[in-house]
């Protein structure tokens, strides 16, 4: 049995606060960042504070998928048995679930051709926390073969140079587009003229970060560094962002998306404060994360769903911003954890199929699972 990584479990936990917190604050801030609606500077701060905060949840995620599955030997077949197909079956449970969902509550017509388009990933899915679960499969198809480059290379510097020309092909050329876009006059988009779709796009980077982090990388840099890099990329980021929103320049978010540099630094500056800081509470602590842990893809699962019904039936909306966006918080994580208790104590095969919940064990075999 491996040693578990206690560590991965305050990851995943923080991880799906900031997914709740993201979806939370975006149903004020989204319509700021599209331009239909103008706030003071004080309220902007404050929801674009929790709302890139918010978009850290996607980087940890992804990083505790690297860290712990990069350097194991992944024999196709049986990965895609015991990990893929579990997941694809519980991704079109919830695809139905939520079209259901969105016919009651979002008075969208009823289509079997939409919801079979959906089914087989042809169509945007309706709810959009839900694209995440394309991607996922997606990697996973490729995590095997990626985990054999990663234990066949003579340790990670040998990814060195591949990395840093997919940071400049999805990272640095994105972040600076953003701004040749539309913020320059008469700018030009770059457009890097290799061709780096083989590396997998902006999401294998962050699961080889996380891989690269687990194996101590990042260890030599202290701390007060490690600060300084994610919050001063945090200042950078929100003074562009400021500069957009002043200027009224509305046609891109990516500044808020993982194309970001920014965002990129501080996940994974994040992903390795918590590693070095997660060993301090004692057994009990530990424990209870560990529990809240497993519980975390079902948060992810559910948590929408919950946002649009505590939307429709409270008058969020009148209680001002700030009051609305811990009221959703508060929602969406506590009646998320409420919902999911009997699957982890009694209704556990259920729970392994709707929610992926595993029983406990030295190591969560996942970065999204429970």
């Amino acid at each position: 049995m491996r040693e578990r990584k206690g560590w991965i479990d305050y990851a995943r936990v923080c991880a799906v606060f900031c997914v709740v917190l993201c979806h939370a604050t975006e149903s004020f801030y989204g319509a700021v960042v599209r331009g239909e609606a103008r706030i003071d500077t004080g309220l902007w701060m404050l929801e674009n504070t929790l709302f890139t905060v918010g978009r850290l949840g996607v980087p940890l995620f992804l990083a505790i998928t690297g860290a712990l599955l990069l350097g194991r030997e992944l024999e196709p077949g049986k990965f895609y048995r015991k990990s893929l197909f579990p997941l694809v079956g519980t991704t079109e449970i919830w695809i139905v679930l939520n079209y259901v969902f969105v016919c009651v509550f979002q008075d969208v017509e009823f289509s079997l051709a939409d919801l079979v388009c959906e089914m087989l990933f042809l169509r945007t899915l309706e709810l959009s926390h839900m694209w995440y679960m394309p991607m996922i499969i997606g990697l996973y198809l490729a995590l095997p073969f990626l985990s054999m480059a990663v234990r066949g290379a003579k340790g990670p510097g040998a990814f060195r140079l591949p990395y840093l020309a997919g940071v400049a092909a999805f990272l640095v050329i994105p972040t600076v587009n953003v701004f040749l876009a539309e913020a320059v006059p008469g700018g030009t988009p770059l457009k890097l003229k290799l061709d780096f779709d083989l590396l997998g796009g902006v999401y294998v980077l962050y699961l080889l970060g996380g891989y690269f982090i687990a194996q101590g990388v990042l260890e030599k840099i202290k701390g007060k560094y490690l600060l300084l890099a994610g919050g001063g990329c945090f200042l950078l980021n929100t003074a562009a962002q400021y500069y957009l929103y002043a200027n009224e320049f509305y046609k891109s978010n990516r500044l808020l998306w993982y194309s970001s540099a920014c965002i990129f630094v501080m996940g994974l500056s994040l992903f390795e404060g918590i590693r070095r800081m997660a060993g301090m509470p004692g057994r009990r602590a530990v424990r209870l994360i560990e529990d809240a842990a497993r519980c975390s893809f079902g948060i992810y699962l559910l948590h929408k769903p919950i946002l649009v019904l505590t939307l429709k039936c409270l008058p969020v909306e009148n209680w001002g911003e700030p009051a609305g966006i811990f009221v959703l918080l508060a929602a969406g994580l506590g009646i998320s954890l409420l919902f999911l208790l009997p699957f982890v104590r009694r209704w556990k095969r259920a729970g392994r199929v709707l929610f992926l919940i595993k029983s406990k064990t030295p190591l969560q075999a996942t970065g999204h699972q429970t």
